[in-house]
């Protein structure tokens, strides 16, 4: 039995972001991360997904000293197929992550944006009623990006947790 299909949801995560990058990891390395998504039901079990992660990290040159910053924003769209066990749903989907990245640096930096993909993997049950859901997230991304010097890959692993209203 499906408890939690409620038509709409909307939730905000936290959670630790791991890039899979080495060049990333070594200059920027992980670290805290936010979600804003929505879903809604568009078949039984099936729910159409969008959400805004948000990221922002600092670091220093190795050689000089300079001081460089690195924002990510990925906007994704997907879809959810919802797997209904007891009183909760376990979350298995994916889809198209476009990621609008700025990063400022001694050598011009860049301020650009690339299409990529994502999977996710979740949990979510109720707290109160059906009206408001807790829920823990995994979700991987890939998006390649040419960056100053080489490719980089900007995507990584996301454990989340969050809070979720129903409507």
């Amino acid at each position: 039995m499906m408890v939690y299909s409620a038509g709409f949801k909307v939730s905000l995560e936290a959670g630790n972001f791991q890039p899979s990058g080495e060049s990333f990891k070594e200059i920027y390395g992980g670290g805290f991360t936010m979600n804003l998504t929505a879903e809604v039901d568009i078949l039984k079990n099936f729910e159409i997904y969008a959400g805004i992660m948000y990221f922002n990290a600092s670091s220093k040159t190795e050689v000089t000293q300079e001081n460089i910053e690195l924002t990510l924003k990925d906007l994704q769209l997907g879809i959810l197929y919802l797997i209904p066990i007891s009183n909760s749903n376990i979350r298995i989907g994916g889809g198209a992550d476009f990621c609008l990245h700025t990063e400022t640096d001694p050598f011009g930096g860049t301020d650009d944006s690339k299409l990529g993909f994502f999977a996710l993997l979740g949990y979510e049950f109720p707290l109160f009623e059906d009206k408001i859901l807790a829920g823990i997230d995994i979700i991987y991304n890939s998006i390649k990006v040419q960056g100053v010097f080489e490719e980089v890959d900007f995507g990584g692993l996301r454990g989340l947790v969050g809070i979720k209203v129903t409507f």
